[in-house]
């Protein structure tokens, strides 16, 4: 993919170039002596732990911030209580009658 990225004068650059030959000789070393790449692996596994802990409550809150506070906002202003959590008048039950009630008990004897 790197060696598809074109300069102006239509050739490749070198940073493409230089990608992909470390690829290359990374891939040949990987495949020629693995045991040569485990610290690398380490060290690699150890910044993607680090930029994980750092980068996930970022996109989190970004993605809080402009998709679920939004909306929340616009229920809360329109009066939309999608849980009913709103209090009701001394007196008045909390219960939610179905219509229709539900199906037949019978129907729940011999489930399987």
């Amino acid at each position: 993919l790197a060696l598809l990225v074109a300069q102006k004068d239509g050739g490749p650059g070198l940073v493409p170039l230089t990608f992909g030959a470390t690829g290359a000789a990374l891939a040949a070393l990987a495949l020629a002596a693995p045991s040569l790449l485990a610290s690398p692996k380490r060290l690699w596994m150890k910044l993607g732990l680090v930029l994980g802990l750092v980068m996930t409550p970022i996109v989190m809150g970004v993605v809080y911030v402009t998709t679920f506070l939004p909306i929340g906002l616009i229920m809360r202003a329109r009066g939309h209580d999608p849980l009913r959590r709103r209090r009701k008048p001394a007196g008045e039950s909390y219960w939610i009658a179905k219509d229709p009630p539900g199906p037949d008990p019978a129907t729940m004897v011999n489930q399987f």
